[in-house]
């Protein structure tokens, strides 16, 4: 053997001897520490602890909403603990309408308590509204009829967006993420396949719409599609679950602001034994406090056609409130159904349905609701959606999950009086009487002693919980 070769087998020697003491060392760490030499380096996975489901964790981040209300303490009873479960709800920022006839303080107080993890804040025009806004009384004082309720539906028209701008500020304040808005007789469901569009998908066409031609999808609409059959159940999974799953994924890593469909439900009652079916413990339990009957998620599962725009009418969103950008959090949203135009994703085609992962179904409602909140045009609006040609169950297993979770007896307090109107209503005030919450305000600045239901008001509007 040569004196070079036996040279190189000694030099061979004396680096890999060096690199095995350097590779025990930090220099050696720190040079393999770096992203792009670990990506291929096989690692041992550690054996993931049990997760608890969402449903049973009550003091998780969850989502937040945005809510409007004005004498529908009946829907504000359903709409909760249907979003608290599914999505799951834990940050409620509620806004009554300074015309409300009635309270919606009791049915909130049932959920503002620490060992239900659900934050609720109530606000009043004096926490979003400018100084110099619209002032009812000075119409009324000048003006006549017609000219009042005119001002008085641009206000209402005005006053929503305008919420909407100070709620996602005080979201961003409390450090909270995806927020949901919509209206009280607005519920998020999963977009599931049903058995018709398999095929479209698996093919990547659009085939069986009638509305439009047949053709290819696009790269974003097909991810979206194939997306939709990862969807869970109401039971089995929320919201907030799937997002943190999907996030690398379109939508939800497109924008902070996405837009999803409504499907409207007409009101024509389901028949006892389809109630039975959605509902089957509640069914056999022989309880008479929880009446399944009485739910719109569970009464009507008659739709109008999916991705028909003249009848489900526009869309709605759900926001990342972290993520928007400091000029859109200042800005004054544009309207309800497109909170922030040229941001948020303007998808509201009949070819859009097929490629998006949650809808809104949008209950009319029965008709002694509307009786109770003066709406005539309800008749007119549930003929177009009662055709039994389109029906939906997806979300009707919900009630009988959030009952085994809660027990019957906590889950019959939540829902109480769910959903008549007129029991839900407690007190109802004349239009043109006293704010109760502004007379607590009067009372507490003159030292007064307040009652029980005024310092329940207060504590409300300050996001101190009760209990």
């Amino acid at each position: 053997m040569g004196k070079l070769t036996q040279a190189i087998i000694i030099a061979a020697i004396l680096f890999f001897t060096v690199f095995k003491l350097l590779q025990e060392g930090e220099i050696v760490q720190s040079l393999l520490s770096t992203e792009n030499i670990i990506s291929n380096v096989p690692t041992k996975k550690k054996q993931d602890a049990p997760v608890t489901p969402w449903h049973h964790r009550p003091n998780q981040e969850g989502m937040a909403a945005c809510l409007v209300v004005k004498d529908e303490n009946h829907r504000l009873i359903e709409w909760i603990a249907y979003h608290y479960h599914v999505l799951p709800l834990r940050y409620l920022v509620v806004a009554v309408l300074p015309r409300s006839r009635t309270s919606p303080l009791e049915i909130l107080s049932r959920w503002n308590s620490p060992e239900l993890g659900l934050q609720i804040v109530v606000w009043t025009n004096d926490e979003f509204l400018p100084p110099n806004h619209f002032s009812e009384k000075k119409f009324k004082d000048n003006a006549n009829v017609k000219e009042v309720s005119r001002a008085l539906l641009l206000q209402h028209r005005a006053r929503q967006p305008l919420f909407y701008r100070e709620c996602f500020k005080h979201l961003v304040a409390q450090n909270r993420s995806w927020t949901l808005v919509t209206d009280v007789d607005e519920y998020i469901s999963y977009n599931n396949v049903p058995p018709e569009e398999i095929q479209d998908i698996q093919a990547g066409t659009y085939s069986h719409a009638k509305a439009r031609l047949k053709r290819d999808l696009t790269p974003a609409e097909k991810e979206m599609s194939n997306a939709r059959t990862r969807l869970p159940d109401v039971t089995n999974g929320t919201l907030m679950e799937y997002i943190e799953q999907e996030q690398h994924h379109l939508p939800w890593n497109k924008s902070a602001c996405v837009t999803f469909m409504r499907l409207r439900f007409g009101n024509k009652d389901s028949l006892p034994s389809k109630v039975s079916s959605a509902t089957p413990h509640l069914s056999t339990s022989g309880s008479s406090k929880i009446d399944p009957m009485q739910f719109d998620t569970i009464r009507y599962r008659y739709h109008a056609k999916r991705g028909d725009i003249g009848l489900n009418k526009l869309g709605k969103n759900i926001i990342d409130v972290s993520r928007l950008p400091e000029d859109l959090l200042n800005k004054v949203p544009s309207t309800p159904h497109n909170v922030y135009r040229g941001y948020c994703d303007e998808s509201f085609s009949s070819e859009a349905w097929e490629s998006q992962p949650i809808v809104a179904n949008h209950y009319i409602s029965s008709f002694e609701s509307h009786y109770f909140l003066y709406d005539s045009g309800v008749d007119k609006r549930a003929e177009a959606t009662d055709i039994e040609e389109y029906n939906d169950d997806i979300v009707r297993p919900w009630l009988d999950d959030f009952v085994d979770v809660h027990g019957e007896e906590k889950a019959s307090e939540l829902l109480k009086d769910c959903c008549d109107p007129f029991e839900a209503a407690g007190p109802i005030k004349d239009v043109n009487g006293s704010d109760p919450l502004e007379n607590a305000r009067l009372r507490e600045a003159k030292g007064k002693n307040l009652t029980e239901e005024e310092a329940s008001w207060l504590r409300l509007v300050r996001g101190i919980r009760t209990g």
